[in-house]
């Protein structure tokens, strides 16, 4: 049973890395031109050259750190509750990785629209 558990992590780290590898690869390969296809991209923060440069720079930054609190999720669903339907574990953590990713649109959105005079 124990082995099934860390197979079953091993799996789910792995897909994890591939999430922060390719968040960190975007966070160092940010364009530093607006544009329509790489980036944070919404109308304020495609108004202007200062917004874009700061929302690359915030969200990507503060998105990072769901990856740890995400990993830390797995791990105590994983280990500590016993859940075994990794199935179940993907899901719950895509879920907090969208929930995370909006509720930072908003924030980022808002430090934006105070940026702007």
């Amino acid at each position: 049973m124990e082995l099934n558990y860390l197979k079953d992590f091993f799996d789910i780290f792995f897909a994890d890395l591939i999430i922060s590898f390719v968040t960190i690869l975007l966070f160092f390969m940010q364009k530093k031109q607006i544009n329509s296809i790489v980036g944070y991209r919404t109308s304020n923060s495609m108004k202007n050259q200062r917004n874009w440069d700061f929302a690359q720079k915030f969200y990507f930054r503060y998105w990072l750190l769901a990856i740890p609190l995400v990993i830390l999720f797995q791990i105590t669903l994983l280990f500590i509750f016993q859940i075994d339907n990794t199935g179940l574990i993907e899901t719950l953590s895509m879920v907090l990785f969208f929930t995370y990713s909006i509720i930072l649109i908003f924030i980022t959105e808002r430090k934006l629209k105070k940026l702007t005079p």
